[in-house]
């Protein structure tokens, strides 16, 4: 017998065999085409909005939800605008909006100018309590700290400067108010460490990061000196310093090298500037120098790195060393000495040209240090 074949079979095999013949392929995705988001939620309509539905109303005729769909935004959000227009016949917001004010802004500007003074939160929270009988969180002085730019960062400790230290300042300032500052070679020593201790990471609560940290850390001293035109080799040691080491770091180093664009008059006619280190203004250490210097030597008043322009120097070796992240005592001293040779005149030279006005504002300071 002949199996009978039903009409539906038929159409169904016919159409696998057309999807076995045919690859169907998805469509590309259409790029810039974004699916209808709906009405819009807890955003505020901006005023050419607010009169779009204003003209669309009056002008056009179109009912609420007319106005909703054409603009994709809540019928709610419609009725109001409308309604407030009715009102005020404007579509500006009303004021009085919001929150009131914590703290006006005349005591705003009386806690900046005491949190600048170095006080902190609690105690600004506790000083406005007792000059305005209302009280305040530490959270809400910390905003308004804030909203004023300021930052509640590390302090850096300085010396602390006495009477006698102003008074050598302030003799130094009209001593060397009218020297040629390119005639001058700044000197001083500075140590480099190889380790930098880590102090903040980002990780999980409960886990807690742990750092390996060595007693003693591994570190080497340099020397140098340097001016507008001239410059010193590096002298690198891993000893402490002595007097007898100091003695023999000049003797190498003096006189120094000069730039290439130096004047031929100020080649051999500069001046020396070291700070007050016992190590560097014993007899011995005196007499060498001015064997070395011929009596052309200043004397630099203490606790006074402002006025020393080496220190920028040190300054930028230091971020440079920290950035080149160096394992080694010998990595270490080659990265000095290449980071020494390589100085950009024009930066020293930038920070030459800034003693006159050092010296102005440590006079103007009343011997105070000033802001280098």
């Amino acid at each position: 017998m002949r199996r009978k074949i039903n009409v539906c079979d038929v159409g169904s095999l016919k159409l696998e065999k057309i999807v076995e013949k045919r690859k169907f392929t998805p469509p590309p995705r259409l790029v810039g085409v974004h699916p209808n988001p709906g009405p819009r939620r807890g955003e505020r309509l901006s005023e050419y909005e607010r009169y779009r539905i204003i003209s669309l109303s009056k002008e056009e005729g179109l009912s609420h939800r007319q106005i909703a769909r054409k603009m994709k935004i809540n019928k709610q959000s419609v009725r109001n605008t409308l309604h407030k227009f009715r009102e005020t016949n404007s579509v500006r917001d009303r004021p009085g909006r919001g929150r009131k004010r914590r703290v006006s802004e005349k005591e705003e500007k009386t806690i900046v100018r005491n949190a600048k003074k170095g006080k902190c939160a609690p105690q600004l929270a506790v000083e406005y309590q007792k000059r305005t009988g209302k009280s305040v969180s530490e959270r809400t002085i910390r905003r308004v700290l804030k909203t004023h730019h300021l930052a509640y960062l590390k302090v850096t400790p300085i010396p602390r400067l006495t009477e006698d230290h102003i008074a050598q300042r302030l003799e130094y300032t009209q001593e060397m108010a009218d020297v040629d500052w390119r005639s001058i070679i700044f000197s001083d020593e500075k140590s480099f460490w190889l380790e930098t201790t880590v102090t903040h990471a980002w990780q999980e609560r409960g886990k807690r990061k742990t750092v390996k940290k060595s007693r003693w850390t591994k570190k080497v001293h340099v020397w140098g000196a340097i001016g507008y035109f001239h410059k010193t080799k590096l002298f690198i040691f891993e000893k402490n310093l002595n007097a007898a080491l100091y003695q023999t770091i000049l003797r190498r180093h003096l006189p120094p090298a000069c730039s290439p664009d130096c004047p031929r008059r100020l080649q051999n006619n500069w001046f020396f500037v070291q700070d007050n280190s016992r190590l560097h203004t014993t007899e011995e250490s005196m007499a060498v120098l001015q064997e070395l210097t011929e009596n052309r030597l200043y004397k630099h008043p203490p606790n006074s790195p402002d006025l020393n322009i080496i220190e920028d120097i040190w300054s930028y070796m230091d971020r440079a060393v920290r950035h080149s992240k160096v394992t080694t005592l010998q990595g270490l001293k080659r990265t000095l000495t290449k980071l020494w040779n390589a100085l950009d005149w024009g930066y020293v030279r930038t920070s030459v040209m800034s003693m006159p006005k050092r010296l102005i504002e440590c006079t103007e300071r009343k011997g105070e240090r000033t802001h280098y």
